[in-house]
Formats: C-alpha cells, structure tokens, sequence
C-alpha cells in the first residue's frame, strides 16, 4: 500500500494499480506547478458540470461490477476513470472530470516526487 500510496518514481507509480496511473503534462501540470502529475483512475470523478478538465468520451468499457471510462481532454493519451459498473455514458459524450479530494501525484522531469 505504500508503494501505491507513496510511489518513489513514475516507474512504480505506473506498475502499482491496474489500469495504470494517468500522468499528464504541458498545461495540466502547470496548474499544479509541477512538471508531471499523476492521478489514478479512480481518484477522478465525473462532474455534471464545471470539472477540472473537459473532453470527448472515446470508449466507455463495461466490465460488469465497474467501467472504464477513456476521455480525450487533449493530453499524449486518453484519460481513464475508473466507475462503479452502472455508468451510463456513451461514447461521443462531452465529460467534466476532476480529482477526487484532490488526491494526485506530483512528479519532476527525471520521475520522481516533486516538492509540494
């Protein structure tokens, strides 16, 4: 759990958790004054409005007792919320997406965590 909690490098923060960490740059970062951040999939939320970041459903993936949400919100790749099974979003779909409780990852350029 540590290591999930606390990962030491973007390494382990990807290799801990499935599906894997989204880490996102460019401008995302920059509104958390870091150079990398991370966030896993369910620590985002889908809001009804007024969410961190906006973008176009791509796949909703029902697996039965949850979903995986792809959403492109113009980072290198698409975001991924992990929902409980009942979500009824269809692909095409323009989503509001925030961090939970504000439960991220901030990481450097050489991948590890960065000074809050």
């Amino acid at each position: 759990m540590e290591l999930y909690e606390k990962p030491e490098s973007i390494f382990v923060a990807g290799f801990i958790g499935s599906p894997k960490m989204n880490f996102l740059t460019a401008e995302f970062a920059g509104a958390y004054k870091t150079d990398i951040l991370g966030v896993r999939p369910e620590h985002l939320e889908i809001k009804d409005k007024d969410g961190l970041w906006k973008g176009k459903l791509l796949l909703a993936e029902n697996l039965g007792s949850e979903s995986f949400l792809y959403i492109d919100i113009g980072a290198k790749e698409p975001l991924v919320v992990r929902q409980d099974g009942s979500a009824h979003q269809q692909p095409g779909e323009l989503l509001c997406v925030t961090p939970v409780n504000n439960n991220i990852h901030r990481f450097d350029q050489s991948g590890r965590p960065a000074a809050n």
